[in-house]
């Protein structure tokens, strides 16, 4: 089916959904270039020229990252996908978002997303902050201070590459009487030791802010002369930690002076920087190759905008988006798994053997695509899972095994995927599989993608079930993540009730539960 032909069945579904189509056609009328270099692949509605430029500053921005998290010169070529998608503006990018934020970073174990706003440098330095924390818990420790890993967000995120050179974003004299302001309500003593204090989406924002200047203060307030040199300090410290010393013992070992003396100099700083950029060290930096550009038809385009949009929560919009790719004719076998994927997500009523068959054409149309098995598994997986919903014993075991076929297929075809690994992994936790055959594809996962929540709650589920109870209770405490999010996630405070049960020696339900 030609572009009229798909542009017709958009204004088809006008009645039901008439500004998002409206906007969707909108967008499949333009064109887009997909560009591809060592570690992303972007999806832009600006020229081809402009988008490889972005993407070697995408490169020389990793590079730089690793150098700084890791002292590393370069980290490893991404396993998964890592999607850039470059908006010309607010307005198109709010299609695909439910968030207010102007920038947005979703890791999943089969590719990354990332949207920015592309003129806008609030929008990157957002989509970046996120991306570094991706970063940080792939290729550095789970053990670093909360504090120093929101730090590390903030301050990287600052960074700005023009060619193959890079500085940090000054801050203003403003930025400084406010965070001066700021950090006086939240003290050092609390930032660096009582995590579990944090009580309230204002203080945690006061926390993240104070994380970032203060990182901006040990690395670079030497720089300007006048104000005491700490680098040696914070890298003695973090090396305590490392080694499994407590936040105390490591902080009073490592720096001279006290917390409440730290913060006084850190306000003298604030009050008395002359705010230079910093300086930031690209000896090591390797050229970019030069990336691949190609332009995108319209069921390739539909299909990567949908994506985005289911992704970002908008399975409205995957919906339309889908189903144009579908009806572009070009046989996407992810345009039918990804249709009965976004409509699964609305929950709507009555439509469960529309959604089935969905998945079913798709494994039809590539049986050798280990995502598309992954797909057709993972989502009757779901439907087992589904807490309203009884199967006979023979069918459901007949389920099981159905779902198990279509995983280790998916591994025998992709390895090192580490979601057909974390598939497999989930599969052996039903009830009718023994999950001690589970453990290798769960290891395997986790080598694979240490940094993707839904890996770290498997090894959770797994360490309940070896009864490594203080292992599960240290990953559990790196999932909740004090300093981003205001209270504990649900589904971490269901991995503390299985524990808990685990231990007393009672059956977890989780339907109960939930």
């Amino acid at each position: 089916m030609n572009l009229i032909c798909l542009l017709r069945r958009l204004l088809l579904l006008l009645v039901l959904f008439a500004p998002t189509v409206w906007g969707q056609e909108q967008l499949l009328q333009q064109r887009w270039v997909q560009v591809t270099s060592a570690n992303f692949i972007l999806v832009s509605q600006l020229p081809a020229r402009q988008t490889a430029h972005y993407a070697n500053t995408l490169e020389t921005w990793r590079q730089l990252a690793a150098n700084t998290i890791s002292g590393a010169a370069s980290y490893p070529t991404a396993r998964i996908p890592q999607y850039v998608y470059l908006f010309e503006d607010a307005a198109t990018y709010q299609l695909f978002t439910l968030a207010t934020e102007t920038g947005f970073f979703s890791p999943t174990p089969r590719a990354n997303y990332m949207a920015i706003v592309a003129d806008d440098e609030t929008s990157s330095a957002i989509a970046f902050h996120h991306y570094v924390h991706f970063l940080v818990r792939k290729f550095s420790d789970l053990r670093l201070p909360r504090w120093y890993e929101e730090g590390l967000a903030g301050y990287i995120s600052r960074l700005r590459i023009d060619g193959n050179e890079g500085e940090f974003e000054r801050y203003t004299a403003e930025d400084h009487e406010q965070m001066a302001a700021l950090s006086e309500t939240f003290s050092m003593e609390r930032l660096l030791f009582r995590e579990e204090a944090l009580a309230s989406p204002r203080v945690i924002q006061i926390a993240n802010l104070k994380s970032e200047s203060l990182l901006y203060y040990l690395l670079h307030a030497h720089e300007e002369g006048g104000f005491p040199d700490r680098r040696a300090h914070l890298h003695r410290y973090l090396a305590l930690l490392l080694e499994g010393r407590n936040h105390r013992f490591a902080y009073d070992r490592a720096f001279e002076v006290t917390p409440a003396q730290l913060d006084a100099e850190f306000h003298y700083y604030l009050s008395n920087s002359r705010r230079p950029g910093g300086t930031i060290n690209t000896a090591s930096l390797s050229a970019a190759e030069e990336p691949a550009s190609t332009a995108l038809d319209p069921g390739a385009l539909a299909v990567l905008l949908a994506e985005l949009a289911l992704n970002s929560g908008r399975f409205d919009n995957a919906q339309i988006l889908f189903q144009a790719a579908i009806d572009s004719g070009q046989e996407i076998a992810r345009s039918y798994s990804g249709l009965g994927d976004a409509l699964r997500m609305q929950e709507m009523e009555g439509i469960d053997q529309s959604v089935s068959r969905y998945f079913e054409q798709a494994a039809e149309l590539a049986p050798a695509d280990p995502n598309i098995l992954l797909d057709y598994g993972e989502y009757w997986e779901s439907e087992l899972l589904d807490c309203d919903k009884i199967w006979p014993a023979v069918q459901r075991s007949a389920i099981v095994a159905d779902i198990r076929e279509h995983f280790v297929r998916a591994v025998e075809l992709a390895p090192d995927s580490p979601e057909a690994n974390l598939a497999m992994g989930q599969v052996h936790l039903l009830a009718e599989l023994d999950w001690q055959s589970g453990q290798h594809y769960q290891r395997r996962a986790f080598e694979l993608l240490p940094a993707d929540t839904f890996v770290l709650e498997q090894s959770v589920k797994y360490a309940i079930e070896a009864q490594e109870y203080q292992e599960a209770e240290r990953l559990i405490s790196e999932l909740a993540q004090p300093l981003h999010f205001w209270g504990e996630p649900d589904w971490v405070t269901d991995l503390r009730e299985r524990l808990l049960n685990k231990r007393n020696g009672t059956t977890y339900d989780a339907c109960a539960n939930n």
